[in-house]
């Protein structure tokens, strides 16, 4: 034939103007079956069509069988060294044609179970009992029909198991030895360390290394611990402690304070449940959370508070103590109207002052002076400050008296020279009276008399009144006083003999605006 691309050869190697007949299957590769693959068992191999074929080399991937590994039978049998999975191979020949063919598959063991030996079990440990994997179902002494189980007790116990190659069935005796192995599992608080004490055993060997019966831990958090023990029959088993760490309480004393000396602060600690302070010294009470503090040294406190977990930490606060002034101050009389000095006493360091009169008034010069409208009582208040925020305060009452009424005055103005000066006022008890004049006059009665008055007597006289129990003063009253100057004595002219029936006639010189004459016999002119 002529070459043809992907032409198929035929066995035959004629070729003819039509296509040949053939058989359809020889485009159909022949595949490996095989059967009986229990481990023992002569297991046996086919083809699943071998028209077409001229020869076959198998290989049985079994290279432990040496010589018997190989075989060029169409229908080959081969038993199998060991029980596991093998490829077998199948190398096909059709004339000049060549295949390889594979498949995988798996020895069965043969049906057994070897639970072993006779064998003890420790204490609380379990010794688990296995059938081996491999079979499709199980069937233990107590029904259950898993591949292994849990063994504790004292006892004889044994399996039956099944697979495709056969049943197997085996028996041990289990002998249960106690080993009774306590161990403690406290609750600490962060920072301590703790006793960890394991009974029940002869050794110990712990996660830490340790092999004594007791260790000493600290954990920062809550950490296990496992204690193998070996009793004297060699029985081993292992126990845990689990050591839970509890958080300490976050303690807060607050910030660090300056307390004014003389004055009070309250202290305030969080975090929590109950407290402590140490010293108690200038507490009102140590054992609350906010206690008012009246120290008056420096002094460090330490708050030690207990958590809701019981557990115990503190922390600390400085109460620094600072001067405060001391405000005090003093007055004289105090009389409405009349302004009245504040002196202004405090001691110590003062930098601002404030001033209330109890009348609305107020000022911050050092020493005021303040004048009062209307008498009456008043509490006067003096506080005074220093630049660390301290102050102090005074309060002193202030009774401010009424001043007497001014003084009414009446005279006997104007009276003439020589004559006496009547000036007169109401008398008032328990009054004082201060008179000034002209000529540098002064009295202090109500009513004062100037005898012999004179020219130079004339102006204003003042009359001040004073209560003599409060001190405080009245305006003062004036009234004018005139003096007249009297006229010379006259000198009279007259003849000294008359006759009579005759005129008497009398001469004066004119010194004065009108005269009055008097005489005998009731004489008037």
């Amino acid at each position: 034939c002529n070459f043809v691309d992907f032409a198929v050869p035929l066995p035959t190697g004629l070729c003819f103007s039509g296509l040949p007949n053939f058989l359809q299957t020889f485009f159909i590769p022949p595949s490996i079956t095989y059967n009986n693959i229990c481990f023992g068992d002569t297991t046996t191999f086919s083809l699943s069509d071998t028209t077409a074929l001229d020869s076959v080399l198998w290989n049985f991937g079994d290279i432990s069988s040496g010589v018997y590994n190989t075989s060029s039978l169409f229908f080959p049998e081969h038993v199998y060294s060991n029980d596991s999975t093998f490829i077998v191979t199948a190398i096909t020949y059709a004339g000049s044609i060549t295949d390889t063919l594979s498949v995988t598959f798996s020895i069965i063991p043969t049906a057994n179970i070897n639970l072993g030996n006779d064998t003890i079990v420790c204490g609380s440990t379990p010794l688990i009992l296995d059938a081996g994997a491999g079979f499709n179902n199980y069937l233990w002494q107590d029904g259950s029909s898993g591949q292994t189980i849990n063994v504790n007790n004292s006892g004889l116990y044994h399996v039956t198991a099944q697979n495709q190659c056969g049943v197997a069935t085996d028996t041990i005796n289990v002998t249960s030895l106690p080993l009774y192995m306590t161990v403690n599992s406290p609750t600490i608080c962060s920072g301590q360390q703790v006793l960890l004490s394991a009974t029940g055993s002869n050794s110990y060997t712990w996660s830490t290394g340790a092999t004594t019966n007791t260790i000493t831990v600290n954990p920062t958090a809550t950490t296990t611990y496992t204690v193998i023990g070996t009793d004297s029959t060699g029985c081993t088993g292992a126990i845990t402690s689990t050591v839970t760490v509890n958080p300490l309480p976050q303690v807060n004393a607050g910030q660090d304070v300056n307390l004014c000396a003389g004055s009070t602060i309250q202290l305030t600690a969080s975090g929590g449940v109950n407290y402590v302070w140490s010293p108690a010294n200038g507490l009102s009470n140590d054992s609350i959370a906010n206690p008012v503090c009246s120290v008056s040294v420096n002094t460090v406190y330490t708050v030690t508070a207990v958590g809701l977990n019981n557990c115990v930490n503190s922390d600390q606060l400085t109460v620094t103590v600072v001067p405060s002034p001391v405000a005090n101050f003093s007055f004289g009389n105090a009389c409405e109207g009349v302004p009245v000095q504040f002196n202004n006493l405090t001691t110590g360091t003062s930098n601002s002052q404030t001033w209330n009169f109890g009348d609305g008034g107020t000022s911050a010069s050092i020493s005021p002076v303040h004048t009062y409208a209307v008498a009456g009582n008043f509490n006067v208040t003096l506080t005074a400050n220093n630049n660390n925020g301290c102050s102090s305060a005074t309060s002193i009452p202030l009774q401010v008296n009424a001043s007497p009424a001014a003084p009414v005055l009446n005279s006997n103005s104007p009276v003439c020279t020589g004559d006496l000066i009547n000036i007169n006022s109401t008398a008032l008890g328990n009054m004082q009276y201060s008179w000034s004049g002209p000529s540098g006059f002064n009295g202090n009665n109500p009513r004062v008399s100037i005898a012999s008055a004179t020219p130079a007597m004339s102006g204003m006289y003042y009359l001040t009144i004073i209560d003599i129990a409060s001190g405080c003063k009245s305006d003062s009253t004036g009234i004018d006083i005139s003096i007249n100057v009297s006229p010379d004595t006259p000198q009279i002219e007259a003849t000294d003999k008359f006759c009579f029936g005759d005129t008497i006639k009398l001469l004066t010189p004119a010194i004065a605006n009108s005269y009055s004459w008097q005489g005998p016999e009731s004489f008037t002119s």
